[in-house]
């Protein structure tokens, strides 16, 4: 093959080998996004309030059915303004009515409207 040729041969397979460059709709592997799972609560597994360590914590997934005892007024907030939400431990998920907890790990998802005698105010 002379310089003649090779020149002919690759100005026709460029244009070729840049057009399906371009159209190809695979993606790249490191920058796949993964499917997001659907958002509902009941594919979502939630601490039960009969797990050890939720007990030891005096869990409750409604704040409201926790004894007026047990939710006592911490660093300036009254017991009953006292939810996980609120709560340092507590992380928010976005939209939800539910998140993870820092004292209750890989145990599931505890309720926004919980409370446990751990909780403690965010900070400011």
């Amino acid at each position: 093959m002379n310089r003649r040729e090779f020149l002919q041969k690759t100005f026709i397979a460029l244009p070729i080998v840049a057009i399906a460059a371009c159209t190809n709709d695979k993606k790249h592997p490191e920058v796949e996004e993964k499917p997001k799972e659907p958002d509902t609560s009941s594919s979502v597994t939630f601490v039960s309030e009969d797990d050890p360590m939720a007990k030891n914590l005096a869990y409750v997934a409604d704040a409201s059915s926790a004894s007026s005892e047990m939710r006592v007024e911490k660093s300036g907030v009254k017991g009953m303004d006292q939810y996980c939400h609120n709560c340092m431990f507590y992380i928010a998920e976005d939209g939800k009515s539910y998140g993870p907890c820092q004292l209750l790990p890989k145990k599931g998802m505890v309720h926004a409207d919980g409370w446990c005698k751990s909780w403690a105010p965010k900070p400011a």
